[in-house]
């Protein structure tokens, strides 16, 4: 009996701890604040109550912009505690906390977790948004575009509004390092003009056109030594290069169409998801 009442304190005392560090977070106090919520959770013998101090200091984390810290604070804590409701806000949460260190792989671990808790739950998708955000830092395409488009659908927007953020794939402009490459090796300078860039073309072509003329006109003068090593090897050298360059040229001009995308689709999404939360 006599445990039982100092359990019951004890409880108290964590619950009236957390109580301050909930108080000091919204007094700007952020630090004191996470050292409360802290120390009530090591002295916490009880799953609900130790749950309850790290969400605390979790939240007190986050509105720190300290994402690393809160997630893993979350990972401390014990599920059993949650009901398969409060799974779905647990993992959807770890998501968010995930992707904003623009880890997206573990993102795309808790978004799965929600997926099974709202799936077993009927519940309505909510982490739509953060599904095309995350796919699009994965670069899964196809699944990034069907999460943007339904979530267009959950915002009663115009699906064709996904067009215009995916028309690089659906117009097919991302380039071929390996077409371009080809290109180059056949047509000096065409795998530069394949990615739009004309005069690194020309310039490719032009000089090895130049030390293969200077080579030729070399032997022809009897200077062979000159002609092969000078003419014919930097020829050779600067035929390589640009074959090279051209492959590397594609790869850029597609990581900045991707980066383009990512970009803004990212704006678009949060723009509106920012003007639902002040309505």
């Amino acid at each position: 009996m006599c445990w039982e009442t100092n359990a019951q304190q004890n409880n108290i005392k964590l619950a009236e701890m957390i109580r301050q560090s909930d108080s000091l977070a919204q007094n700007g106090a952020w630090e004191e604040a996470a050292l409360i919520a802290e120390h009530a959770a090591f002295e916490s013998d009880n799953d609900s109550l130790l749950a309850t101090a790290l969400w605390q200091k979790a939240n007190i984390l986050q509105q720190q912009f300290l994402s690393e810290e809160a997630y893993n604070t979350l990972l401390r804590i014990p599920t059993n505690v949650f009901s398969p409701n409060e799974k779905y806000y647990y993992h959807s949460r770890l998501a968010a906390l995930a992707y904003a260190q623009n880890d997206m792989a573990k993102a795309r671990f808790h978004l799965l977790n929600a997926d099974m808790q709202a799936k077993t739950l009927q519940l309505s998708d909510e982490n739509l948004y953060l599904k095309a955000l995350v796919y699009n830092g994965l670069e899964d395409w196809g699944s990034a575009e069907a999460a943007f488009v339904a979530w267009l659908e959950q915002h009663q927007m115009d699906t064709l509004i996904s067009q215009q953020y995916y028309q690089v794939f659906h117009k097919k402009c991302l380039k071929s390092a390996k077409r371009a490459s080809m290109m180059s090796t056949f047509v000096p300078g065409s795998g530069q003009v394949y990615v739009h860039k004309p005069l690194a073309g020309m310039v490719s072509f032009s000089t090895i056109s130049a030390f293969l003329a200077f080579g030729v006109i070399s032997f022809i003068d009897g200077y062979y030594f000159t002609g092969f090593f000078t003419g014919f090897g930097l020829a050779q050298a600067f035929y390589r290069g640009g074959t090279q360059q051209a492959a590397d040229l594609a790869e850029r001009y597609n990581k900045r169409l991707i980066e383009k995308l990512q970009t803004d689709t990212k704006a678009f999404i949060l723009e509106v998801e920012s003007e639902n939360k002040t309505e």
